[in-house]
């Protein structure tokens, strides 16, 4: 099987922004769950966190693969109950997308909970005591001081999606992302 012939810009910057969106929103509402939240789960989200740190960079790719790649368990289910035949609808910007939400979320979740754990409960306490709904408390006080940390998690999730190699590689298909191009002009591979 073969690559795509050179890397389209603007649909490696489209695939890029919607995982930096993606990520971004992910791991703040994680953050809030586990900051604002139960604290049974503060500490099963946090050892979830580490996870991009200690794997290697292709396991979630390797993962998801086992999951909807041909031979994946979602496809051999849906042979199996509704006769749909297997194909290799994953690979490619979805897949590439799909993996690095999985592989960026913890990361912008570590972010978003430093940023949570900063805004004090007290100013969310005081807006409801002044009878502002749960919403209006977020969006007019929880969320307007977030929002260095909500940019610094886009930009963050935007810059791993773009330097992220292990990924494309795996679950890119003909789909080709600047790191894997600059790969393969270096090694020669066609």
């Amino acid at each position: 099987h073969g690559r795509a012939d050179a890397v389209n810009p603007s649909e490696q910057l489209a695939g890029a922004l919607a995982t930096a969106a993606g990520t971004t929103v992910l791991g703040t509402m994680i953050a809030l769950l586990a900051e604002r939240g139960s604290q049974r789960l503060k500490r099963p989200l946090n050892m979830l966190a580490l996870l991009p740190i200690i794997t290697p960079p292709f396991v979630v790719g390797l993962g998801l693969i086992l999951l909807f790649g041909r031979a994946g368990l979602v496809n051999q289910l849906l042979e199996w109950a509704f006769g749909i035949q297997p194909t290799r609808w994953f690979y490619g910007l979805f897949g590439v997308w799909l993996a690095q939400m999985f592989a960026f979320t913890p990361i912008a979740f570590m972010i978003m909970r430093g940023v949570v754990q900063g805004i004090s409960p007290s100013m969310e306490e005081a807006a409801q005591t002044l009878r502002a709904s749960r919403i209006k408390t977020f969006t007019t006080v929880t969320l307007p001081l977030m929002k260095p940390g909500l940019a610094n998690a886009f930009l963050v999730g935007f810059i791993e999606s773009i330097a992220d190699f292990g990924n494309p590689i795996v679950v890119g298909g003909q789909y080709a992302v600047l790191s894997t191009d600059i790969f393969f002009a270096i090694v020669g591979a066609q």
